[in-house]
This record gives C-alpha cells, structure tokens and sequence, in this order.
C-alpha cells in the first residue's frame, strides 16, 4: 500500500486493494471497488492461492466468483491484450 500511497494513487483505490486475497463475502452485483478488486484477484487466480489451500471458506468464495463472473473472462482477457498492445 505504501507503493500505491507514493505513486500518488487516489485514496480509494489503495484502500480497495487493503485485504483483497482475504475477503470471503461475494456480493454479486459487486457493490464496491473493494468488491471488484477482490473478485478480479479470484479470476485471475491469485499469487496467493497457495496461503489459502485447505481454507473451505476461501475455495467457496473462489468457486463462487468464477461461477457468477466467468463469461467476463473472455471480453477482461481482450481488453488485457488490447492494453498490452497500446503499452508496447
């Protein structure tokens, strides 16, 4: 967060990503940023997944993310390249 802080990042954004491997409530629709952040890391599979392997209320949140939110997979992986492309 300190590299988020001095990067001059806006004050919501840092404290969006406070926490966002830890969060086991899935609201769907997502109501805050924290909440899109959270499920983003989910989809995306977490650098972290292995702190939370045997944790049932981990795993059910994952599975429940990527069941509600997996057919934004394809348009978040083409815009991902697209941004890619633009930053090459």
């Amino acid at each position: 967060m300190s590299l988020l802080n001095a990067l001059g990042l806006p004050e919501e954004i840092i404290h969006a990503t406070e926490d966002h491997d830890r969060k086991t409530i899935l609201w769907n629709p997502p109501r805050t940023l924290a909440d899109i952040v959270h499920i983003a890391n989910m989809l995306a599979g977490s650098n972290s997944a292995w702190l939370h392997q045997g944790r049932t209320a981990h795993d059910h949140a994952k599975a429940q993310a990527v069941a509600a939110f997996e057919h934004l997979i394809p348009e978040i992986d083409a815009l991902a390249e697209k941004m890619r492309n633009d930053l090459t």
